[in-house]
């Protein structure tokens, strides 16, 4: 059976969620579903000071996950902005909490989850108490950067094949003061768990440029081998 790996490779920045020269912190969580079983993986803090303009690059992996050619597979990500909030512990204390209540609405409903998504992200706000204020300068802006959920019907992923890339561009609504929306392009990977090549492609190496290339970066390819 094989094993594949689910990756957010990079995230690049077009507009922040935050007012102004206010900085985000984001967040992400993912949950991919084979048949009746979940696996989830997050929060993740992919970057503590975000601005405009700015590439995270990952990966941040879900895997290696067992799938046949008979199995109904889904996948959903969310990332959020939590970066009103300075302390850093505080944050990871929301995060859990945005992230408990999104698997526990996920993985508990039968895909598929674009909706059951969408619903999720509009009322989570009134349970972390995600309220704009007072202080025009610098209102709260913490909310949802992006979302998104796919199908794999059965025998897809064997189908299409590994390394399996796609990049997806966001723009989502956000209170008026707040100012412009985020926009964001998020790049995902599903790749085999088994190839040292795909492992290296989603951290950004090109093999074909040879072992040379990737030394000053890593140790040794067991580094690629904890996804």
């Amino acid at each position: 059976m094989p094993g594949y790996v689910f990756s957010v490779n990079k995230v690049e920045v077009h507009n922040n969620r935050s007012k102004g020269l206010h900085s985000d912190s984001d967040w992400l969580s993912m949950l991919v579903k084979i048949n009746d079983q979940s696996q989830h993986v997050g929060p993740f803090n992919i970057g503590p000071n975000i601005h405009g303009g700015d590439v995270l690059t990952g990966p941040w992996t879900l895997g290696p996950v067992q799938i046949s050619d008979t199995d109904n597979v889904s996948l959903t990500y969310l990332v959020v902005n939590l970066g009103h909030v300075d302390d850093h512990n505080a944050q990871l204390g929301l995060a859990i909490q945005v992230d408990t209540a999104y698997i526990g609405a996920v993985a508990s409903t039968a895909p598929p989850w674009g909706p059951v998504v969408g619903a999720f992200v509009a009322g989570i706000g009134q349970v972390i108490g995600w309220v704009i204020g007072q202080d025009k300068s610098n209102p709260n802006c913490d909310g949802e950067v992006l979302h998104d959920a796919f199908e794999y019907p059965p025998g897809q992923l064997l189908r299409q094949g590994t390394p399996h890339t796609v990049s997806n561009d966001y723009t989502t609504n956000t209170p008026s003061e707040c100012g412009n929306p985020p926009q964001t392009t998020l790049i995902y990977s599903i790749i085999d768990a088994s190839s040292v090549k795909q492992r290296m492609m989603i951290r950004g190496f090109d093999p074909s440029q040879g072992f040379r290339h990737i030394q000053p970066a890593v140790t040794s390819l067991k580094s690629f081998m904890t996804l």
